[in-house]
């Protein structure tokens, strides 16, 4: 069953916040805005896409291969680290295969975690234990191996602030 045809014949279906799955099967950059790519779409097909992308998270890739590149962050689980699996992908040996999610629910602040990283994580040069959760603001800086992100908040997206 093709992908439209699957999207149609679940209009109106509960369908999961954290698209993963759709993710693993894509071989698309992870900034660019679903509903830019699916413009045959209707309306409503393009409402499931904006429900998931509207939440206004960033991370930004300062340091690190490809520098600068900009990621969107979707779902209520994203995933970090090395392996193709994460939504999203950091391309540095020192960084495990899955290093730290962020987790992000309506209306709270986002917290992330350490996965168990080998090398670990830390959020603005403070190191994260294996057990503790670190909420995210606009700005905080995050490193992995050699690799510095920056979390960013887009004020235009965030429903937080509506």
């Amino acid at each position: 069953m093709g992908f439209l045809k699957w999207l149609r014949s679940n209009k109106g279906k509960h369908l999961p916040s954290n698209s993963s799955k759709l993710r693993l099967k894509s071989k698309m950059p992870q900034n660019i805005k679903t509903e830019d790519l699916f413009t045959s779409l209707r309306k409503e097909e393009k409402e499931l896409f904006r429900s998931e992308e509207i939440n206004g998270y960033l991370l930004t890739l300062e340091e690190g291969h490809p520098k600068n590149k900009i990621f969107v962050l979707i779902g209520a689980e994203i995933n970090v680290g090395r392996s193709p699996i994460n939504e999203v992908t950091i391309d540095d040996g020192l960084v495990s295969e899955k290093h730290f999610k962020i987790s992000i629910l309506r209306g709270q602040t986002p917290i992330l975690a350490d996965l168990g990283s080998t090398n670990g994580t830390h959020v603005n040069q403070k190191k994260v234990q294996k057990i503790q959760t670190v909420p995210l603001k606009d700005g905080d800086e995050i490193h992995i191996g050699l690799t510095k992100l920056r979390f960013h908040i887009d004020p235009e997206r965030n429903l937080k602030e509506l």
